[in-house]
């Protein structure tokens, strides 16, 4: 079965909004799916993730997290909102004269995927990786996203002379441990017709 896997704008600010925040800090969240829909005869699916609900309890490194996933465990099954996860997201911090890189998954990633697939009773585990570097620009620009080498490289201005570059990249890990890497599509929309088109 071929799969697409959807970003919603909205969850994808939820996720740059948490990375930057905590920049040059690791951040980390749990992805909820809006809706899973087959289409055809059931061999192309689509994955809508329509929610991110960022972790705000782990102790934070430059390069690593500490989970205290028990607190935010407990606050996503209270909402009600547990069978929805999907996932989780985290972010991958490049600073100074660093070269921002594709994301990787890493061993710890992989152990983090398995835990969460035996506490939610999950078969597999989708896993977002947003390497991030903050830009100071020479010249004064406008706030905003801008997509490059769509879907995985894009930048934000938060000011007219800094901001953040990007790339995303998705993995599913099944309870062996096995991963393979996939397309994160996020929806550009048409501010004319409000028509949402990939």
């Amino acid at each position: 079965m071929v799969e697409y896997i959807v970003m919603e704008l909205e969850c994808l600010g939820s996720v740059i909004t948490s990375a930057i925040e905590v920049y040059p800090k690791e951040t980390k969240g749990f992805l909820l799916d809006n809706y899973t829909e087959l289409i055809g005869s059931g061999n192309v699916g689509i994955i809508d993730i329509g929610g991110a609900y960022p972790s705000q309890t782990d102790r934070r490194r430059r390069d690593s997290l500490t989970e205290d996933g028990t607190a935010s465990s407990r606050v996503v099954k209270s909402l009600n909102i547990s069978g929805n996860v999907i996932g989780k997201y985290h972010s991958h911090p490049y600073s100074g004269r660093e070269k921002l890189n594709v994301p990787f998954i890493n061993d710890s990633d992989i152990d983090y995927a398995l835990e969460g697939m035996k506490e939610w009773d999950m078969e597999r585990w989708l896993e977002v990786i947003l390497s991030i570097k903050k830009r100071r620009y020479e010249e004064e620009g406008n706030d905003g996203l801008s997509l490059k080498n769509y879907p995985h490289r894009f930048s934000i201005r938060a000011t007219p002379f800094t901001g953040f570059e990007m790339e995303m990249w998705g993995f599913w890990i099944n309870k062996k441990g096995n991963y393979r890497g996939v397309d994160i599509l996020i929806p550009k929309i048409s501010r004319r017709k409000r028509k949402i088109r990939f």
